[in-house]
């Protein structure tokens, strides 16, 4: 003959045949302290985080922090960094928004930059290249630079005409920004910072291989 249950649950109420708590409410109890004491670590974490300021170039977006930046899209240096990893990786809110460094938008976490941008630094990754084989073939000698440094340099002017390039433009606008060899590798020229200048694209079109005359009358 079965015992009869001689006790009831404190939670649920149901009989049950000793103690305070059943075993399903015990588990659920166990379940909801866990998430408890975890939503409490990710708020402590959370208030540990320091502030942070507007993107600041190449250094660090936290207050009082000078260190060079790890990631640009995060603009966080390294201790910064893996200290926001470790909030998110543990489930924690995403305190930064990841952002396109060149243009600012929004992008995803495991990107660098967004979709336009990334064709853009494509077009310069294979223009380098093929300014670089070139050189090879010719035997002269090279060095690595981008446009945007040389446009820094020259003041965005045009070394031909000297009339102000349109950085947002692309080729085959006239006023496109391009690369000029001031002497170029037919007459054994180099591919060195000291031998490059910004020019328009129609300029640098019409100039061709003609040396290093000064077209100040075209533009």
């Amino acid at each position: 003959m079965s015992r009869r249950p001689y006790t009831a649950c404190q939670v649920c109420e149901k009989p049950m045949w000793g103690g305070q708590i059943c075993r399903p409410c015990r588990i659920r109890a166990t379940a909801e302290r866990k998430a408890e004491s975890k939503m409490a670590a990710k708020a402590a974490r959370t208030a540990r985080w320091p502030a942070v300021g507007p993107p600041n170039g190449d250094r660090c977006r936290v207050m009082g922090c000078r260190t060079p930046v790890l990631l640009k899209k995060h603009g966080l240096c390294r201790v910064h960094y893996y200290q926001l990893y470790q909030i998110q990786r543990s489930g924690g809110p995403l305190l930064l928004d990841p952002r396109c460094p060149s243009c600012g938008k929004p992008i995803g976490k495991h990107v660098y930059l967004c979709g336009k941008c990334r064709i853009k630094n494509e077009i310069i990754i294979n223009r380098r290249i093929r300014r670089a084989r070139r050189a090879r073939e010719r035997g002269a000698n090279h060095e690595p630079y981008t446009i945007t440094e040389i446009a820094a340099r020259d003041r965005y002017q045009c070394g031909l005409c000297r009339k102000r390039v349109a950085m947002t433009k692309a080729v085959p606008h006239p006023k496109a920004p391009t690369i000029d060899h001031i002497i170029p590798f037919a007459d054994g020229g180099d591919d060195t910072r000291a031998n490059v200048q910004l020019a328009h694209f129609i300029c640098n079109s019409i100039k061709g291989a003609g040396g290093t005359q000064q077209l100040a009358l075209i533009g």
